[in-house]
């Protein structure tokens, strides 16, 4: 989306591939259209983008390429154990069914947002396939 004399225009963005070096990762950054390479972390043998998350002992984050101890607190659950789940690249359990798309996963015009067991998940709309095998954006 471009803004132009104070009306907002769409029009089709062509991604180039990110092309990252060994130690970055490419990632969708809010505000931006196209992915663009961040820092990743290696821990317990997985690969994290900035900014995603791992439950061990501790929770740590993925921070400018060094897990780093995250120090929060979870929010109250309104369910049993055997209904909470540990999201994906998260520290904090939420309950089974938990809505991820309402997190405000942004997919393009031709996909759409999908809940999935751990996370949200860009979907092509029937008759769409995935540019570049991203179904963020799908045409």
């Amino acid at each position: 989306m471009i803004q132009k004399n104070g009306v907002v225009e769409c029009r089709r963005v062509f991604c180039p591939p990110a092309n990252c070096s060994d130690n970055m990762l490419p990632v969708h950054v809010d505000g931006t259209c196209c992915k663009t390479c961040r820092p990743q972390c290696a821990y317990l043998g997985q690969t994290f983008s900035e900014g995603q998350r791992f439950l061990s002992r501790t929770c740590k984050e993925c921070k400018n390429g060094l897990m780093v101890k995250v120090t929060e607190t979870c929010p109250e659950i309104n369910c049993t154990i055997g209904e909470q789940i540990l999201p994906e690249g998260r520290c904090c359990n939420v309950c089974r069914g938990y809505d991820f798309c309402a997190e405000g996963l942004i997919c393009g015009e031709n996909s759409e947002c999908k809940n999935r067991n751990t996370k949200a998940e860009c979907e092509c709309k029937i008759g769409y396939a995935s540019i570049h095998g991203d179904s963020t954006y799908c045409e």
